[in-house]
């Protein structure tokens, strides 16, 4: 069985290496990109299994990647952000996205939401 691919699309490139060592470690396949444009870029090269979207970056918004990527075929997307505004989350889950997680990151909470959508793209 071949390993699910993780895409990681947050400007914080100290998030993106933590998150890379993580995921890594527990044997998934990793790619980062850090604004939301390399993102939608990336995705359609790389085409990820699931993606951990941050919502404020540099170029286009979270919400227009999630909106961009989401078009380009089904993946599982969690946003992961410290905008804590109930409208973004609402927004992000009404276009897509299959949850949304507010920073700091619990990595074991994180880990657990990656689960739960390996599920789903098993179905």
């Amino acid at each position: 069985m071949q390993a699910t691919k993780i895409l990681i699309i947050d400007d914080e490139k100290e998030i993106c290496l933590l998150l890379t060592k993580y995921f890594e470690s527990a044997n998934f396949t990793v790619s980062c990109a850090y604004n939301g444009l390399d993102g939608v870029a990336t995705q359609k090269i790389f085409k990820a299994d699931i993606i951990l979207l941050d919502m404020r970056m540099p170029g286009i918004s979270g919400m227009e990647a999630l909106i961009a990527i989401k078009n380009l075929g089904p993946v599982c997307v969690i946003c992961v952000s410290a905008v804590k505004e109930i409208d973004i989350v609402e927004e992000c889950l009404k276009n897509g996205a299959s949850s949304y997680m507010f920073k700091p990151i619990i990595l074991e909470e994180l880990m657990a939401e990656v689960k739960a959508c390996q599920i789903k793209l098993e179905k």
